[in-house]
């Protein structure tokens, strides 16, 4: 039976596959890990800790002489980057002034939070889509950052997803235009 060599054969090339993009991650201190493996890669990510990993990526400075939402204390561990993200436009909350940090992110939220950092949210926002995070999808993948990305837009977003999001981020040209004319 061959069954079980195909799948680990599939299992260490899914691994192998992001194994690149994770470790350009680490250098740049944006993720930390030991080594990956196939649970590690299905994990789902919380907005607290994509928010973290967002605001690496950007190298946003923390910000913690603030607090913008009721369930995000200076304890809360990745208070600088959530509130370094609202500085930058690109965290709102949700109309009862909460973040929810422990709640799964979905693929859509990630899209929001990486492209309005990067300064295309006035741009983004204006197209007038109702769903705002559809928009911010579509514009996402216009633009590449869904390359690779095994998660739908409502989906919540495993850390396979997470690393192709944050990687295609570091060479989509135009993101680093945006963010730094403005």
């Amino acid at each position: 039976d061959l069954s079980g060599d195909v799948s680990a054969n599939s299992e260490n090339s899914e691994i192998n596959y992001i194994k690149k993009e994770a470790t350009i991650l680490k250098k740049l201190g944006v993720l930390t890990f030991d080594d990956l493996s196939k649970t590690d890669t299905e994990r789902i990510l919380s907005r607290a800790e994509f928010a973290d990993y967002a605001a690496k990526v950007f190298k946003l400075a923390q910000v913690t002489d603030r607090i913008y939402f009721s369930d995000v204390n200076s304890d809360n561990w990745a208070f600088g980057s959530i509130n370094a993200l609202v500085e930058q436009g690109a965290i709102n909350g949700t109309d009862s002034d909460e973040f929810l940090p422990a709640e799964n992110v979905t693929f859509g939220q990630a899209c929001k939070i990486v492209l309005a950092a990067a300064g295309y949210g006035a741009l983004i926002d204006s197209m007038g889509n109702s769903d705002v995070l559809s928009a911010y999808g579509i514009y996402a993948r216009r633009i590449g950052l869904d390359d690779g990305v095994r998660v739908g837009m409502n989906d919540a977003l495993d850390f396979y997803s997470a690393v192709k999001l944050l990687y295609n981020t570091l060479f989509v040209h135009s993101i680093f235009s945006a963010n730094e004319t403005g």
